[in-house]
């Protein structure tokens, strides 16, 4: 899903009432998720992409979606190790 720059708070705003309405849309899970990844916030990220992988069974864009977010926060753990050490 590709939002408008500046639209994002908008997007999870919608995507959140959808999924109070009902918590088994996939989609808008996994759009919720790529809202944050965006953001680069991939705490909440994740979040969203193993919500949709439990609540609404194993999918390919979730999974894929869950490995690029953990990904992240492993190199960002990296990097962040290796400016302690130097």
């Amino acid at each position: 899903y590709s939002f408008l720059q500046g639209q994002e708070r908008q997007a999870e705003e919608l995507l959140s009432k959808a999924l109070k309405l009902n918590p088994q849309l996939v989609e808008a899970w996994n759009a919720l998720g790529e809202v944050y990844w965006n953001q680069q916030s991939y705490a909440q990220a994740r979040t969203a992409f193993e919500q949709a992988l439990e609540l609404c069974g194993p999918n390919a864009v979730s999974l894929r979606n869950l490995s690029m977010v953990l990904r992240a926060v492993e190199c960002e753990e990296l990097e962040k190790g290796s400016n302690y050490a130097a």
